[in-house]
């Protein structure tokens, strides 16, 4: 069995089966609701993880700050510079973590966009729609300016002139979005604890 879309007149693209034979579309409706499943749970995953570090975070800053003020005449507060140098040494390794849940998320939107080509929902166009963008006028309909069946800006994303295959979407996207967000806040989170690392050290040095 065929799967043809609307990208084109002619245009058509099925995928094999390891026996050599088409994926039928209904094989190709419940991957799809699968991979609608493992976006949103990896991106919760993401979300979790980071609002755990952040919370951890502030938690050792806490700590240090407490900690620091307390003892601070004290031999014992050499100890707590570990707490900085701790988040530092962790916001690094969380960046690393979270990178591995936002590329799972990221390859579950691939495998999505490759289902909705497949099933013809990326190109489905409304009947009535003419070269001017709107609906005839004996059409009614919701949103007569929309085009496309999905949100535009999921079309947009996959007809980037930059991206020529799903590794280059995966590289791309990486940089952007909650992931983009996470490395700065964790970048921020970084640069705080560096300077209180410095200045807990400089006011060690200075009563004692």
């Amino acid at each position: 069995m065929s799967i043809s879309t609307n990208h084109g007149p002619d245009s058509s693209e099925g995928w094999l089966s390891s026996k050599g034979t088409q994926l039928e579309k209904k094989h190709l409706l419940e991957l799809w609701r699968q991979y609608n499943v493992n976006e949103l749970a990896h991106l919760d995953l993401h979300l979790r993880y980071a609002n755990w570090y952040s919370a951890f975070f502030i938690a050792l800053f806490g700590g240090y700050i407490i900690g620091l003020t307390q003892y601070l005449e004290s031999s014992i507060s050499i100890l707590f510079l570990v707490l900085p140098s701790f988040v530092i040494l962790l916001a690094q390794l969380g960046k690393k973590a979270l990178d591995r849940f936002y590329r799972r998320f990221l390859e579950a939107v691939v495998m999505i966009a490759k289902l909705e080509y497949l099933l013809g929902l990326d190109g489905a166009i409304r009947p009535g729609l003419g070269s001017t963008g709107s609906c005839s006028e004996s059409t009614k309909t919701l949103w007569p300016g929309d085009k496309y069946f999905i949100p535009k800006r999921y079309v947009d994303a996959r007809d980037d002139p930059k991206i020529k295959n799903s590794e280059d979407f995966v590289r791309i996207k990486m940089k952007l979005g909650a992931n983009k967000i996470t490395h700065c806040t964790f970048l921020a989170f970084q640069i705080a604890a560096a300077l209180l690392l410095f200045g807990g050290i400089a006011g060690i040095l200075l009563i004692n």
